[in-house]
């Protein structure tokens, strides 16, 4: 959530845009000060812009640009791999949940890898096709607008067909 504060005339009642739109006004207050919730802003930058008016004359327009980064990125979680006892015979699939919208990577064993974009709801499922006999650690990793969450892990045996 981000907030625009400042001061204007008392009395007045000011108009805060976001990228040309007016987002929320608010009343100058006996002190001059304002407040008002812009909402969430996506990653990126942004021109912010308040415009006081008191009696119908409007100010000049107080403008900043606010860039909004991207935080940290929870790691993938609930891995499951299907099938849970796989053999060479079997296509590998791993699923789990990341933040909406990331990008998950699974590398596996002997380069094989799969990328696939969570779904809303946070779901992916990701395939990685057939594993070598043995036993693997399969990393997951979300990354969402460049960046990359910790990895999470878990471990599959692979027998033979």
């Amino acid at each position: 959530m981000v907030t625009a504060s400042g001061s204007a005339p008392a009395g007045s009642t000011v108009a805060v845009s976001v990228d040309g739109a007016v987002v929320c006004a608010a009343a100058a207050v006996v002190d001059g000060s304002y407040s008002c919730d812009l909402g969430t802003l996506s990653v990126g930058a942004h021109e912010v812009a308040a415009v006081a008016t008191l009696t119908s004359v409007d100010s000049d327009a107080a403008t900043t640009t606010v860039t909004v980064g991207q935080g940290t990125v929870a790691a993938p979680s609930d891995l499951v791999v299907s099938p849970s006892a796989p053999s060479t015979d079997d296509a590998v699939t791993v699923s789990g949940t990341a933040e909406s919208g990331a990008s998950v990577t699974v590398p596996g064993p002997g380069g094989a890898e799969c990328t696939v974009t969570a779904d809303a709801a946070g779901a992916f499922s990701c395939a990685l096709g057939v594993l070598p006999v043995g036993e693997h650690t399969l990393s997951a990793v979300a990354t969402l607008n460049g960046v990359d969450s910790q990895p999470t892990t878990t471990t599959v045996t692979v027998g033979q067909g």
